[in-house]
């Protein structure tokens, strides 16, 4: 009985398998991420944590000059534009600017996927 003693070199082609698969599972993570921060923003508790944010940032400035920023709802899809409604800006206890719906539209550069 003889025996062979060759030894099976590896395929090239399963590494270009691994690269394949390597890059389907990179597009599919993006794609799920950018889906999930999609379907984020578009939540009443994400713009109610925007809206926090942005009234509090804005304040810190304004409480040196004895103004205050209030918001009451923030809508939108935040691609194309958001609505900001019920804004008040008092300086001194006194109104200076009320807006029952402001609509602010975003410019094309802001986000990288606008249709």
């Amino acid at each position: 009985m003889a025996t062979s003693n060759s030894k099976i070199e590896p395929s090239k082609p399963k590494k270009k398998r691994n690269l394949l698969s390597l890059t389907v599972l990179v597009f599919t993570i993006l794609l799920f991420s950018l889906t999930l921060l999609v379907s984020i923003t578009q939540t009443s508790v994400f713009r109610n944590l925007l809206k926090g944010y942005l009234v509090d940032t804005i304040n810190e400035d304004f409480n040196t000059k004895e103004s205050q920023l209030t918001i009451g709802e923030i809508e939108g899809n935040f691609f194309s534009e958001i609505i900001v409604k019920d804004a008040v800006v008092k300086v001194q206890n006194d109104e200076m600017i009320k807006l029952e719906r402001r609509d602010v539209p975003l410019p094309r550069g802001v986000w990288l996927l606008r249709v």
